[in-house]
């Protein structure tokens, strides 16, 4: 029996830790620190059990998008176009329904097509066909 209530404290309180670190990367991509918001991502992704986790990949994918739509900071992330492409390919690969966009919203999906699309039509008036 006291094997049974340790192990379910042990449980719970792995839970309350990694949704504490979930609170923190929302907390801070809603106050538009995206930077602190993708360090603080990157910290949750990198733990093997939470990184595969829906919830995690969604917000990777988010903040990873946002960073990617604000020029000035994607000029900082020389990769973020890839990045953000391979962090929404993995939320999808990992939540086939999309349950966490139907929850949340689609703005990484948005925010990527956006960027991209916008940045392909000042590339095209600056004549840089290439």
């Amino acid at each position: 029996m006291k094997k049974l209530l340790l192990l379910s404290t042990l449980a719970i309180s792995f839970q309350l830790v990694f949704a504490q670190d979930m609170k923190k990367v929302q907390s801070t991509f809603l106050l538009n620190r995206l930077e602190e918001a993708k360090t603080e991502i990157d910290k949750v992704i990198a733990d093997p059990k939470a990184g595969v986790k829906p919830d995690a990949l969604y917000w990777k994918a988010k903040v990873y998008a946002a960073i990617y739509k604000d020029v000035a900071l994607s000029a900082k992330f020389p990769n973020i176009e890839k990045d953000a492409d391979a962090a929404v390919k993995a939320y999808t690969a990992s939540d086939a329904a999309l349950a966490q966009v139907k929850e949340k919203g689609a703005e990484p999906f948005f925010d990527i097509y956006g960027a991209a699309f916008g940045r392909g039509v000042k590339s095209f008036n600056e004549k840089k066909w290439d």
